[in-house]
């Protein structure tokens, strides 16, 4: 239940600094200038937080069932539990957004 709660902090707090805080608007601007569709994803929160998600699959032990696929290997083990980390680390931190912001 620990490694649960500190895998929403890590996906959700770094989601919510790139799509929302002050001090990367300017970023955001930048990215929105240059494309309208990727302005338009930096300021998703369920958009980054996919990304963020995916990246920290990439990083830690995934905490999917894609994992523990006996058949695949190491590295699709990796891939597959990247994605749905990036699919699960989407919809906590859509969800978290939804309900902090109201």
């Amino acid at each position: 239940m620990v490694l649960i709660a500190v895998w929403v902090l890590l996906v959700y707090g770094p989601t919510v600094v790139l799509t929302q805080s002050a001090i990367l608007e300017w970023w955001r601007a930048a990215v929105g200038r240059q494309s309208e569709f990727l302005g338009d994803l930096v300021r998703c929160a369920m958009c980054t937080g996919f990304w963020v998600g995916l990246c920290w699959g990439l990083v830690l032990p995934s905490l999917g069932p894609a994992a523990a696929l006996p058949w695949a290997t190491p590295l699709a083990r990796m891939a597959l539990g990247s994605v749905v980390d990036g699919l699960s680390a989407a919809a906590v931190c859509w969800t978290l957004v939804l309900v902090v912001s109201r």
